[in-house]
């Protein structure tokens, strides 16, 4: 190759070398110039989420919610709002059912018609009956306008209680009176007109009726919040 072959080689491959560079020297920038955008909208971003999560918080801290249906209401007072109860299906009217406060489970009754009289067991009872106790839960009550026996123990955990009257009609509900120890065998027998709790032997006088059962366990349920 003559010596002009060898200049225009050199011009060909040095204006080759020259544009290469420039191309990566321009990549290079772009590169450095998407990066930066990117770390700049990232920013941007996480910042603009800072910034509601704030606002969210103080929005919920600041306003009182608003409660269109009626569901965050405790209207008994039981610390569990009236969705809660409706969702394990308890009466938010009562104080003393509330979720996880157990079911009354009916077993039996004696009726106003029926001819066996008499049952003995440890029940959770209702009605009038002449009850002959061998023991008796004074821990069983319920809401005040409810029919519990209040059974007035005293020291010694034996009932206090009124005279019975002449008809058993006549003992208000809620109540009970004692008989007495009529048959000598050491336990009392009282005549009870409500609900109440215990173990021994119930007699139902004619026209009038009994039922009996247990409640299930109670469990612990968190209650929900307000709103």
């Amino acid at each position: 190759m003559d010596e002009r072959g060898l200049d225009l080689a050199d011009t060909v491959w040095t204006r080759l070398d020259r544009k290469a560079g420039a191309i990566i020297e321009l990549t290079i920038r772009q590169l450095r110039h998407r990066v930066s955008t990117w770390v700049v909208l990232g920013s941007g971003v996480l910042m603009m989420a800072l910034l509601l999560a704030f606002y969210v918080d103080a929005v919920r801290e600041t306003f009182e919610p608003i409660d269109n249906d009626g569901d965050s209401v405790d209207r008994d007072g039981d610390g569990y709002p009236l969705g809660q109860e409706r969702k394990y299906g308890t009466d938010d009217s009562r104080r003393s059912e509330f979720p996880g406060s157990g079911t009354f489970v009916l077993q039996s009754d004696i009726d106003d018609n029926d001819l066996n009289r008499a049952y003995y067991g440890n029940k959770s009872w209702e009605g009038t009956a002449w009850f002959e106790a061998s023991w008796i839960d004074d821990s069983y009550v319920g809401d005040w306008w409810d029919s519990h026996i209040d059974w007035n123990m005293d020291a010694d955990g034996k009932p206090d209680l009124q005279e019975c009257p002449e008809e058993v009609w006549q003992l208000d509900e809620g109540t009970a009176c004692e008989v007495g120890d009529s048959d000598g065998d050491g336990r009392v027998t009282y005549l009870a007109n409500g609900k109440w709790r215990g173990e021994g032997r119930v007699t139902v006088p004619d026209d009038f009726e009994v039922e009996w059962g247990y409640w299930t366990d109670t469990f612990y349920v968190e209650p929900d919040p307000p709103e």
